[in-house]
C-alpha cells in the first residue's frame, strides 16, 4: 500500500511539472521527489523563511515571511507536526491558496508561475491547543522550473500552559476534578 501511494504521490507532483503551473498538487516535498518531478537539484539561492516568534499560543498567530534576492515562481509551504498539517494559512493575495491535497489548511501553494515579489509575509494561525513542536518547511522555485531550493526548517515551539491539542478544557477540568476527589479520598481514608 505504501507503495502504491508513493507512486501516486510521484505521479501527482509530475503532472504539477507537466500540465500545472498553478501550485503544488502536493502536501509536502522532499529533495527526491523535487528532483524527479522538478529536474535541477536543491540549490542554495538564497531564499530564507523566518518566524516572529519562537512559541505560539492556542489559537494564536504566527508570521512566517519569506525573504531573498530575486522573485520566485512557485512556493510550497506546509506545517508538520505528530498530528501532521496542522494550523491554518491565511492566503495573503490572489498569487496563492490552499491546495486541495489535504483536509487541513496548514499547506500553502503558489497559484501560477508569474514571478512574486520578496519579501512576503504569511499568517498562520496556531491549533486550539499545544499540539508539539511545529516544524515549518518550504520549497522555493527561483527564475526557472529547475532552480529551486528546500529551505532551513523554522521550528516553533507550543505554550506549556496551553491545554494538549485535541483535550478539550471540559476534559481537562474533569480529569482535574477526578485527581482532586482521588487525593481527597485518600487523605480522608489515612486519617480514619
Amino acid at each position: 500500500m505504501s507503495i502504491i501511494r508513493s507512486i501516486l504521490t510521484f505521479c501527482a507532483f509530475l503532472c504539477l511539472v507537466a500540465c500545472n503551473s498553478n501550485g503544488a498538487p502536493v502536501c509536502s516535498v522532499n529533495q527526491a521527489t523535487m528532483s524527479s518531478g522538478m529536474g535541477g537539484s536543491n540549490t542554495a539561492l538564497g531564499f530564507v523563511l523566518s518566524a516572529d516568534n519562537s512559541t505560539y499560543k492556542a489559537s494564536g498567530t504566527i508570521t512566517l515571511t519569506l525573504d531573498g534576492p530575486s522573485t520566485y515562481i512557485g512556493i510550497l509551504l506546509w506545517s508538520s507536526s505528530s498530528f501532521g498539517n496542522i494550523g491554518t494559512f491565511t492566503i495573503p493575495d490572489q498569487e496563492h491558496k490552499n491546495p486541495t491535497c489535504d483536509k487541513s489548511s496548514g499547506v500553502l501553494t503558489h497559484t501560477s508561475n508569474d514571478p512574486k515579489t520578496v519579501p512576503i509575509s504569511f499568517s498562520w494561525k496556531a491549533p486550539n491547543g499545544n499540539a508539539g513542536d511545529i516544524t515549518f518547511k518550504a520549497a522555493v522555485v527561483g527564475q526557472t522550473r529547475t532552480s529551486w531550493q528546500l529551505l532551513d526548517d523554522v521550528v516553533v515551539k507550543g505554550t506549556a500552559s496551553d491545554p494538549k491539542y485535541g483535550q478539550s478544557s471540559s476534559t481537562s477540568l474533569l480529569c482535574n476534578l477526578h485527581l482532586i476527589m482521588t487525593v481527597g479520598f485518600i487523605i480522608r481514608n489515612k486519617s480514619e
